[in-house]
């Protein structure tokens, strides 16, 4: 299921760019297991609005519990997309146990 998503997101920022793909974004080098939280934007009451408002990007947004194990499990997928789809597409997350206003 993940992969489906991602690879709707993929295309449909593909279609966006008319078709041609971004310099920015190989999806060969892409890590496996953990990954890295590098390319995931973390997102807060505070800068929610700004970051997103004014945005003509594709989002993709998580809104996560740290304590929640289907969240725990999702982590390294969802690290991995972002650094897969990095210059297609920004993935960010939202600690929805903290960013309550926003959750």
């Amino acid at each position: 299921m993940m992969n489906f998503a991602f690879q709707q997101a993929k295309d449909a920022a593909q279609a966006r760019l008319g078709g041609k793909k971004s310099s920015g974004g190989s999806s060969s080098g892409g890590s496996s297991g953990s990954g890295s939280d590098k390319d995931v934007i973390v997102l807060t009451d505070s800068n929610f609005d700004s970051v997103l408002g004014k945005s003509d990007d594709i989002w993709l947004v998580e809104f996560y519990a740290p304590w929640c194990g289907h969240c725990k499990k999702l982590e390294p997928e969802w690290n991995s997309a972002a650094s897969k789809l990095k210059g297609e597409v920004k993935v960010a997350k939202v600690d929805a146990t903290t960013e309550t206003t926003l959750a």
